[in-house]
């Protein structure tokens, strides 16, 4: 794949959060947790870091985990 053939490209926070995306609409939360986490680890200061934040908290808060959720999105 594009992210794997250049994984510091500019573009890749943005095409990893986008398989985030991807990931929850298809109900595979754990693969969309990894991708958001991913882009967090990564490029934290990045613009979409914070909607990989909101993401993980609505994961979160779906699987039932409340406090992890209010840390992911007060770190947004």
């Amino acid at each position: 794949t594009a992210i794997k053939a250049a994984p510091k490209h500019a573009n890749a926070p943005r095409s990893i959060y986008r398989c985030g995306l991807v990931s929850v609409a298809l109900g595979n939360q754990l693969k969309a947790e990894k991708f958001f986490q991913q882009v967090i680890a990564e490029w934290p200061n990045h613009p979409v870091a914070v909607q990989c934040w909101v993401n993980l908290g609505k994961i979160y808060h779906q699987k039932g985990s409340y406090i992890e959720a209010i840390e992911a999105f007060r770190s947004a």
